[in-house]
């Protein structure tokens, strides 16, 4: 068992705009049995209504919760990439996890991972999160073990998934890219397992991740022409560094990327946008040449 009551965990979770979801997403950080935690909440755009709504339910947490320290934190309408990094820039603690306003962590997620951690001398540990949909746990999981010099053609894992080592993105400098929207957190989750020297992944069930509707920014949810772009920018990232790491991409790697720019290639024409037409075809040109 992780020595608790000597070692916090920075808990980071940007919010904007959805106080229901974040106010469920808190209780399932205060009901962790793993102390002392720090949540660090990152304010990326509240109303004033939001906020002070926020601020009265971290109150609550900090009076009634031994050895939980809850703090907000004001970044506003940078972005969610932009949330993440003041968030880790605020924290101090030896280990972090970032959190989704909208996800659950179940009880035994920092208490799990911080085992895995400390027993396996990772640099990060991995484990699954199911999904939820309309208020229905299904049968699909974020989490899938994967050789740690690879990059993943598709996101190797969410962001409740992981808990890191402060000292490993300090030292390799995994800051969250703020050019990038809706893929950061899959360019993110490749550049960790390309500069890790050992990560361990865990088949057990520590999260619940909230699936994404139609009206969603997310990369889950439905189709517009913004969400394809964004998705192409997201898969020729990792090809560059896929490339950058091991110097050339493997045949099957480079049928993956050709595979899911030609279906985005699709979705482009349907709406007879030009501009991401011309781009699918570029990044599978890439890949072809790459």
């Amino acid at each position: 068992m992780f020595e608790s009551s000597t070692t916090s965990v920075d808990v980071i979770m940007p919010t904007k705009g959805r106080v229901p979801y974040f106010l469920e997403a808190l209780e399932t950080v205060v009901a962790q049995k793993y102390r002392p935690v720090k949540l660090i909440v990152v304010d990326d755009g509240c109303s004033e209504d939001e906020v002070a709504q926020i601020d009265r339910a971290l109150a609550e947490a900090n009076n009634e919760s031994d050895q939980f320290n809850a703090v907000r934190i004001v970044h506003a309408g940078a972005g969610a990439a932009a949330a993440r990094n003041a968030g880790f820039r605020h924290g101090q603690s030896p280990f972090v996890l970032w959190v989704d306003s909208d996800d659950w962590l179940l009880p035994h997620k920092l208490e799990h991972d911080l085992d895995l951690l400390s027993t396996t001398g990772s640099d990060f540990v991995v484990s699954r999160a199911q999904h939820k949909r309309n208020g229905k746990l299904t049968d699909a999981y974020w989490g899938d073990e994967v050789p740690h010099d690879q990059a993943q053609f598709s996101y190797p894992f969410q962001t409740m998934c992981a808990l890191f080592q402060r000292s490993f993105i300090s030292t390799n400098q995994l800051h969250w890219n703020e050019r990038l929207d809706t893929t950061d957190d899959w360019e993110f989750s490749n550049r960790a397992l390309l500069a890790c020297t050992k990560m361990k992944f865990s088949t057990n069930v520590t999260a619940i991740y909230r699936q994404p509707n139609s009206t969603s920014e997310s990369l889950g949810s439905a189709l517009n022409v913004g969400k394809i772009s964004r998705q192409l920018r997201g898969i020729d990232k990792v090809l560059r560094l896929k490339k950058r790491a091991h110097g050339k991409i493997g045949g099957m790697y480079k049928l993956k990327h050709i595979r899911h720019a030609w279906f985005l290639l699709g979705e482009a024409t349907k709406r007879g946008n030009l501009r991401t037409t011309g781009q699918a075809l570029r990044s599978m040109a890439r890949a072809l040449t790459s």
